[in-house]
């Protein structure tokens, strides 16, 4: 499978759906020339309560998992994960493979973040749903990656059961890159340049990192006035309703009846435009939060990247330093030959540590550079597909107002002129005769 193709099927995993969802025809187009990795299916949350003198709720969630790797024992994989587990391996892969992008996870307080985008006629079934989605997209993504799906860590994660990872998640975690030194290193810069391709990502990061959150407060406006717009539709057609009543007292003609049906129809459109603008967001901000998220994790990786280097030339300088005593006291021939094999171990010792801290920076580097490249695919992708949801979500829009308002002609023009019997059928030109004004008038506007 090509690069590009396997992208592709990334992204075509991701929304296509469960397992069991996925028909022969889907997985053609997924598969290309194999089917991928690991499908994935995050469902079934079920709050739970914590056990101990502090009751805490939290939501756990049934992770079914089909793989056609040969280093599982069964190719299918059922197992219950909490939150928080996840959490915890997406820090473990942070940590164990630096340079690599993981992908990131819907935030905690996905209540706090989503909710305000929606209104409050999506209900908490379906913010779950967008955490099940989220998550579902994590381990695709995860799965899907050439380093990270042979990760020992993917496979705990995957083949225990509840008890036996909650145990394995009490062993020491895979530690950072860099020691305890870490933050305190960024008050100083590596004496090495950085990579080109690296301050390249870290502008353009930046950039996209601000036009996403624009995008996302534009869409807040937007969705804050289809929201406007759904109230102003529903308080429209309930003052037809009154208008309506006011004519049921003197008779009840089929014009009444038709300002009541069109409060009807008035209720119906304003629940479809406040769906609509549910929908809408949905699917925008499922993909800005996602990559905002791939932006942090970049800005992480780079500040990572940073310590590694500094913590290599620190490497360094002491090897030349051990080396350099060394040799002096070897030259000197003053020292004895026990002393001058300590310094000489320490010499060899600080230069494996030397060779290491190189050898890490530079697959550190190699990674970073080759997921940019993926980072950069994916996102194409990933984009275009919203754009593609978003523009078939106002067509589709379009034509549900469009068939709703045409329901309701037939009936209107069934009004008759009291009296005559006469059927109303308007000209499609009355509001030219509105215009001008009387009918003489008229007929002249008509002959130019």
């Amino acid at each position: 499978m090509s690069e590009v193709d396997d992208v592709v099927a990334v992204s075509i995993s991701d929304n296509v759906g469960t397992e069991s969802e996925i028909t022969t025809e889907d997985k053609k187009t997924v598969d290309f020339d194999e089917t991928p990795a690991f499908l994935f299916s995050v469902s079934e949350p079920e709050k739970r309560t914590s056990e101990g003198a502090i009751k805490l709720s939290y939501w756990s969630y049934k992770l079914t998992c089909n793989t056609r790797l040969t280093n599982y024992d069964n190719q299918t994989l059922v197992c219950q994960r909490r939150y928080n587990d996840f959490i915890w391996l997406r820090e473990q892969l942070l940590n164990g493979f630096p340079g690599v992008i993981v992908p990131p996870l819907p935030e905690k307080t996905y209540l706090g973040t989503v909710e305000k985008f929606i209104s409050s006629a999506v209900d908490s079934k379906s913010l779950l749903e967008y955490r099940q989605r989220a998550l579902t997209k994590f381990l695709t993504r995860v799965g899907e990656h050439p380093v990270l799906q042979n990760s020992k860590e993917l496979q705990q994660f995957l083949e225990m059961d509840e008890k036996q990872f909650d145990q394995y998640k009490t062993k020491p975690a895979v530690e950072a890159p860099v020691s305890g030194g870490f933050f305190s290193s960024f008050m100083k810069k590596s004496t090495s340049k950085e990579p080109e391709f690296i301050t390249e990502q870290k502008l353009f990061t930046a950039r996209l990192e601000d036009e996403l959150k624009t995008l996302k407060d534009r869409l807040q406006a937007l969705v804050d006035k289809r929201k406007d717009m759904s109230s102003s539709i529903s308080e429209f057609g309930k003052s037809f309703s009154l208008l309506a009543s006011v004519e049921k007292e003197m008779n009840e003609t089929t014009l009444s009846h038709s300002m009541s049906e069109l409060n009807v129809k008035c209720e119906q459109l304003s629940a479809t435009t406040l769906t609509q603008a549910d929908r809408e967001t949905m699917q925008v901000v499922e993909t800005l939060t996602y990559y905002l998220g791939m932006c942090e994790t970049i800005k992480r990786i780079v500040k990572v990247l940073e310590a590694m280097r500094l913590d290599r030339d620190d490497t360094s300088e002491k090897s030349k330093t051990a080396k350099a005593t060394y040799e002096k006291a070897l030259m000197a021939g003053k020292v004895n030959a026990e002393k001058l094999r300590v310094m000489e171990d320490a010499s060899n010792s600080q230069l494996a540590k030397e060779t290491a801290a190189i050898n890490a920076v530079k697959k550190a580097e190699d990674l970073l550079s080759q997921d940019i490249e993926r980072f950069d695919m994916e996102r194409k992708v990933d984009f275009a597909y919203m754009l593609d949801a978003l523009v078939s979500l106002q067509v589709e829009y379009s034509t549900s107002l469009q068939k709703s308002w045409q329901a309701l002609i037939p009936s209107i023009r069934m009004i008759t002129e009291e009296g005559t019997g006469a059927d109303l059928e308007p000209p499609a030109n009355a509001s030219a005769k509105q215009d001008v004004g009387n009918d003489e008038e008229y007929a002249d506007y008509q002959e130019q």
